[in-house]
């Protein structure tokens, strides 16, 4: 199962140095090696955004001990997740099927 983002785990420090507003997440940002949002991804077809933060998938908080590729291996391709973001300062609920990974 495949979402197709690039992330950084947040916790306290992160949280510190980003002055992020949640001390928990996966904050989506692109690296040397490509964009925070996989182009063709099902993170892009949800329209995720650079700099947006997921924060739970299907109820349970990502951090330190959850982190995203973890908790999306437990999930089926063309699963149906919930996923919650926080945008600036908006919690937004999103649904997003997940893909086969590219080869």
């Amino acid at each position: 199962p495949y979402l197709g983002v690039r992330y950084l785990i947040v916790n306290e420090a992160v949280a510190e140095r980003e002055k992020l507003p949640v001390r928990y997440g996966a904050l989506l940002r692109g690296t040397e090696a490509g964009p925070a949002v996989i182009p063709g991804s099902p993170a892009e077809r949800a329209k995720f955004q650079a700099e947006d933060i997921i924060l739970e998938i299907n109820g349970v908080k990502i951090n330190e001990e959850n982190p995203l590729g973890s908790l999306i291996q437990k999930y089926n391709i063309d699963e149906v997740i919930n996923l919650k973001l926080r945008r600036g300062s908006e919690i937004l609920d999103f649904k997003v099927v997940l893909a086969e990974r590219p080869a």
